[in-house]
């Protein structure tokens, strides 16, 4: 019971009014929402099971079987045992098949140029934008350009450049929305295009290619009549891989509820596993072992509020913990873990941009025991008031990597800018200095967010990012901090430095606290006295500043 009501039962002298005024926003009594599976107020922490699946007898033994599979180390025990229960899914939900069927488009005309300030991918408006990156640095992105059809791209020289992979139209002639692209590993290191159909209310589509372009066919994720308005996508990072999908369609009843549907046969047959009530925005990401995560916000019940739900069994059964940042709208969630294992003890970020009237931030909050409990939110960047919202969030897919990667749109001074922030497990509530990605300004929408993207193997860490430009001609793009990325306006310093360089390798050590700058003077990032950890920094060379008007130090980092 909410604090006011007993209040109001053990002093009812006090009038309405009077009691009214004493109140903070936050002692208000939340409006009463419809009975759900999910926790009825903020930070219960249940399991879900509200698949009637789940109740089958069969299943029951064998989620047994499979956590004491999980508990004796027996992966692939563990997930051979989630295939059989995905055959129980699969009889319940049968696949469905949307309107139509793919058909191949060619390489759009005109060319692109050779090299510009923002890399363009794509010449011309696109409405949906998405990205994936493999291991072995390549990076891919998709788009959905204005001619009913759908473009993929991939870059083998960290986004220097952008060829043409392929592209589908449809059947029957539409306007694609939403797309993502997820590019798998291992012998079926398909690529994975999702795309939203228009048709009855929003159908979710798996359309395949080979790596060398063959089509090699397509499926329905979620079909039917209302159906999907808003999905996100992924993989997780065991050979053999699963695809994790959840979808929401807020165009019938303002519920929004959500489905969570996988794949264990590399997209031939989805089966929906999971539903959760009030989701908007959903949002799905996965660690390095058996976690996958979820989480969105509530459509209707509690603007304020962030589902955080969890699996550590592939996406087979759930926990969740709702937590309340604040009484402000919290919108377009987004959750990702370090690279680390086990699952259990992975450093958790969430993030998300909130609004309190004309004042719109990003958001973040962290948990350094898998889920079970958070931080305290707070904004990511010291920004002037303004705009920032549309988040997205990765962790680097190489097990052991504690960092992740966090890109947002931002306006201020009518400038749409792109910022890209990262953050460590052994910090994470400490976020890095902004670094503006965009060179042109940049569009801002759901459906365009700045998705990041990772070049494993090239000439950078960190990440950059694909966006759309807000002015004519609105070509796709991409740009990064190895590429030809901005940085924040910093007017530029003289630099001396010392004749001998040190050479770098991950930790750079000081005495006193100093500041580290790139060749022409703009400053990289703030060092402590002691070790620092420069692995995310891109390799080359460097100076280090301690005091102003005092030679610096030249130091080489290297990988």
């Amino acid at each position: 019971m909410k604090k006011y009501v007993v209040v109001s039962m053990l002093l009812g002298l006090l009038t309405a009014v009077a009691f009214a005024g004493a109140l903070t926003t936050s002692d208000r009594e939340e409006p009463m929402r419809p009975a759900r599976a999910n926790p009825p107020y903020p930070g219960a922490t249940m399991s879900n099971t509200n698949n009637p699946v789940e109740a089958l007898p069969e299943v029951q033994a064998l989620r047994v079987e499979q956590k004491t599979a999980l508990a004796r180390g027996d992966e692939p025990g563990a997930r051979a045992i989630e295939t059989q229960i995905q055959q129980f899914y699969l009889d319940v939900t049968p696949p469905q098949s949307p309107v139509g069927h793919p058909v191949a488009v060619s390489e759009p005309q005109g060319g692109r140029p050779d090299l510009v300030p923002d890399v363009v991918i794509h010449p011309s408006t696109v409405n949906g934008t998405g990205a994936d990156y493999e291991a072995v640095g390549t990076m891919w992105a998709v788009c959905s350009p204005l001619d009913s059809s759908v473009r993929v791209y991939n870059s083998t020289d960290a986004g220097q450049t952008w060829n043409y992979f392929t592209g589908f139209g449809w059947s029957s002639p539409c306007q694609f929305g939403r797309v993502q692209v997820v590019v798998g590993i291992g012998d079926s290191n398909f690529v994975h295009i999702f795309a939203l159909l228009p048709f009855q209310d929003g159908d979710l589509i798996d359309v395949i290619y080979l790596h060398d372009g063959t089509y090699a066919g397509w499926a329905a994720v979620k079909s039917g009549v209302d159906t999907v308005s808003d999905f996100s996508v992924c993989r997780d990072n065991i050979s053999p891989y699963y695809l994790h999908a959840v979808a929401t369609n807020m165009l019938r009843g303002g519920l929004g509820t959500v489905s969570k549907l996988r794949s264990q046969d590399f997209g031939r047959t989805w089966a929906q596993t999971q539903t959760w009530a009030d989701g908007s925005n959903p949002s799905i990401s996965t660690g390095a072992g058996t976690g996958v995560y979820y989480t969105s916000a509530y459509a209707t019940w509690y603007p304020g509020q962030l589902a955080v739900v969890y699996s550590r069994s592939y996406g087979g059964t759930w926990s969740e913990t709702d937590i309340t940042p604040d009484t402000f709208s919290v919108v377009a969630p987004v959750v990702a873990a370090a690279f680390t294992v086990p699952d259990s003890e992975a450093v958790l970020w969430w993030a998300w941009h909130h609004t309190a009237g004309s004042i719109i931030e990003v958001t973040a909050c962290y948990s350094t025991d898998g889920g079970a409990t958070f931080s305290t939110p707070a904004p990511t960047a010291n920004l002037p008031t303004g705009i920032q919202s549309w988040v997205d969030l990765k962790n680097y897919r190489s097990t052991g990597n504690t960092y992740v990667n966090l890109s947002y749109f931002s306006i201020e001074s009518d400038f749409r800018r792109v910022f890209r922030q990262f953050a460590s497990a052994g910090n994470p509530g400490v976020w890095s200095d902004t670094l503006r990605i965009n060179n042109e300004e940049a569009f801002r929408a759901r459906e365009l967010t700045p998705w990041l993207n990772y070049s494993p193997g090239g000439p950078g860490s960190g990440a950059g990012c694909v966006f759309r430009h807000y002015a004519a001609p609105y070509n796709f793009c991409w740009n990064s901090p190895w590429t030809t990325a901005v940085a924040e306006p910093v007017a530029p310093r003289p630099v001396r430095f010392g004749l001998v360089p040190s050479l770098v390798r991950g930790t750079l050590t000081l005495a006193p606290a100093a500041t580290l700058m790139d060749a022409v003077g703009r400053r990289v990032m703030n060092l402590a006295p002691g070790a620092n950890d420069v692995s995310h920094v891109a390799p080359g060379v460097y100076f280090v500043e301690a005091a102003a008007g005092q030679p610096a130090a030249r130091v080489v980092i290297q990988r």
